[in-house]
């Protein structure tokens, strides 16, 4: 039986009081065992840029109680709600050492989402039917999974429960032997933004952040998350510039054909049309506003266009997909998480990724492995041009995990 470890799928964009509530409760029930986090990178599920840059969204995970943070590749973070867990799954799956998966969820009742979870042999049967109708694909997992009962297709619609039974979901297909341990949110929904009592949801914070309301700020972060993002915005590497990514997503655009972004991407069934007919366009919001519909919303088309721009004709996004991770790429780490990585170096299932240079050497043979690294390489290069203060190129070929000594 495994030693307790906690493992976490996350953001942390930014890391605010309601992921410490997380990180309490979970060790609440389980006592105080270590902490694995899996991270999406420079790009969000949402398909949009981080508020901060990988590397210090892990410092402050680590300074804020997380003992090892592992980036969810590009190729996974980048995607729906289904493969963005998948993925996290298989990296949790794969370091060996995690016993118990602790996630956020508007409503903790394991036994109703467990029973959602299971119904995914009805969903695979149904969903396509449906989605033929003009619905999306969140609203006909929710309406199939709770047989139309309204009052349960409300709750399964909710973003964390969504992905709560995407992680159950994955857990079983995988064979998993993690225990599932669901934490239910506190106080705030996810897009409520206002604060509550201490507590914000991230993308309250971000407004705050956007609107300098450090009082705000201050209320709904740690003082050591509140002191880094004084000082990174001082650096002028707070947030990204809209009109910079405007710029690079137009020009782009503007260059691929109709068939180019159906090859690229995952866009279907004659969506590329849209993005064309969006040509005379010149923001990333105007196109989505022309492109969106009930069927396709605006997350979907984030996404979309973020894959379009990390693809090149060297290597396009959807070429780089893989149904499995092939790498544990570290990011951040303190005292305990150095002694997790220790056992993950004899239990890991996947080859550890400490320092991109060194390890990239080794593992050139394996086309997996090195196309899903370069497109967290093009994530990276383009949030660092995205900047108010541009980043130098190739930052993951110099830039190393975040070690904190306690």
């Amino acid at each position: 039986m495994l030693t307790p470890c906690i493992g976490i799928v996350a953001e942390y964009n930014p890391f605010h009081n309601g992921h410490a509530y997380h990180l309490a409760a979970a060790k609440a029930q389980i006592g105080n065992c270590p902490v694995v986090a899996v991270m999406s990178g420079n790009i969000t599920q949402r398909g949009l840029p981080a508020l901060t840059d990988k590397w210090i969204r892990a410092e402050l995970a680590v300074k804020n109680g997380v003992d090892l943070v592992i980036e969810l590749p590009t190729i996974f973070s980048c995607r729906s709600a289904q493969y963005f867990a998948e993925g996290a799954i298989m990296l949790l799956n794969a370091t060996g050492i995690v016993s118990h998966l602790a996630f956020g969820s508007e409503n903790a009742n394991l036994s109703f989402l467990t029973t959602a979870a299971q119904n995914s042999y009805l969903l695979n049967h149904k969903l396509a039917s449906k989605l033929k109708k003009g619905h999306s694909y969140a609203e006909m997992v929710a309406q199939i999974i709770s047989k139309e009962n309204l009052e349960t297709t409300k709750l399964l619609s909710l973003p964390n429960n969504i992905l709560a039974v995407e992680y159950l979901k994955a857990l079983q297909l995988s064979n998993s032997k993690i225990i599932p341990l669901p934490i239910k949110r506190k106080a705030v929904m996810y897009h409520d933004l206002e604060e509550q009592d201490g507590f914000a949801s991230a993308t309250a914070i971000r407004n705050f952040l956007a609107n300098e309301d450090w009082p705000n700020i201050q209320k709904t972060v740690s003082p050591i998350t509140t002191q880094k993002l004084i000082e990174i915005k001082s650096q002028e590497r707070l947030g990204y510039q809209q009109n910079k990514l405007d710029l690079l997503l137009t020009y782009k655009l503007r260059q691929l054909s109709p068939q180019v972004i159906n090859v690229w991407s995952e866009c279907s069934e004659g969506l590329e049309n849209k993005f064309k007919q969006a040509n005379a366009a010149s923001s990333w919001p105007e196109i989505v506003a022309i492109v969106k519909s009930k069927r396709y919303p605006a997350t979907r088309i984030n996404r979309i266009l973020m894959q379009l721009l990390l693809s090149s004709p060297d290597l396009n996004f959807k070429a780089a997909l893989s149904p499995e991770p092939a790498y544990l790429r570290i990011l951040a780490f303190n005292n305990n998480g150095r002694a997790l990585l220790a056992k993950m170096k004899n239990n890991s299932t996947l080859p550890l990724i400490t320092k991109v240079g060194r390890n990239f050497s080794q593992i050139t043979n394996n086309p997996q492995f090195i196309n899903s690294l370069k497109i967290d390489f093009a994530a990276t290069d383009l949030y660092g041009l995205i900047q108010k203060n541009p980043q130098p190129p190739a930052k993951d070929f110099f830039t190393q995990p975040y070690y904190f000594k306690e």
